[in-house]
């Protein structure tokens, strides 16, 4: 089930994603893990790797997820 776009998030250099498994990390924040992941919002464009993990202080994904590191 979708939920939500998380991309693009220009600041960490993810214009397009897939996958996006949220784990709790052991400081209390959560982890998403990506897959293939592109600096620019397309597959096969420039700066391709995986996996890719962001950190996020969200728990209530009704208020959307703002990514810190």
């Amino acid at each position: 089930m979708k939920i939500r776009d998380l991309t693009p998030v220009p600041q960490f250099g993810v214009g397009g994603t897939d996958l996006g498994i949220p784990v709790r990390v052991p400081t209390g924040e959560i982890g998403f893990f990506f897959g293939d992941t592109f600096a620019e919002n397309r597959v096969g464009g420039p700066g391709w790797r995986s996996p890719v993990l962001l950190y996020s202080h969200t728990h209530d994904l009704d208020d959307g997820v703002r990514f810190h590191r």
